[in-house]
């Protein structure tokens, strides 16, 4: 089973939205490195609008295997 970090590290502002969605790859990559094939990245999002903050969510995504 993969556990999150617990200390949170900030990718930096969001690329401006295409469509409704932010591509973030670049950021992760940038900070991180390709991660291991097989391995579970896991990414905490807060909505910040006007100063205002929404709640921590969290996502996850499996790490396919090289050619997928």
């Amino acid at each position: 089973m993969s556990v999150p970090r617990s200390n949170g590290v900030l990718l930096g502002r969001l690329p401006q939205a295409v469509q409704g969605w932010s591509e973030i790859t670049d950021l992760y990559l940038n900070k991180f490195g390709h991660p291991p094939p097989g391995s579970r990245v896991f990414r905490w999002t807060r909505q910040v609008i006007n100063g205002r903050k929404d709640a921590l969510k969290r996502t996850c995504a499996d790490v396919p295997p090289p050619g997928k």
